[in-house]
């Protein structure tokens, strides 16, 4: 028997990987770095829409995702 009522769909738009960044160039401070960047990693926001009521979140059905954070500098010498 051929039935998609036991089907539900899982088309969503998720926030996944977000990376923010600030870089001052080639920049010469105090002769050492020449190059500097300052970054906001985020994994995990959450969903923005998602087709199916029924599940909070169609990737993880059972638990939640987990979000991460991370700050950091990046410099060339």
């Amino acid at each position: 028997m051929r039935s998609s009522l036991l089907v539900m769909k899982g088309d969503h738009i998720r926030l996944q990987d977000i990376r923010l960044a600030y870089n001052w160039g080639s920049t010469d401070f105090d002769g050492l770095v020449k190059n500097l960047e300052a970054y906001l990693y985020v994994n995990n926001l959450g969903i923005l829409w998602k087709a199916a009521d029924e599940v909070s979140d169609p990737d993880y059905p059972v638990s939640q995702a987990l979000r991460s954070a991370a700050l950091g500098i990046r410099m060339s010498f």
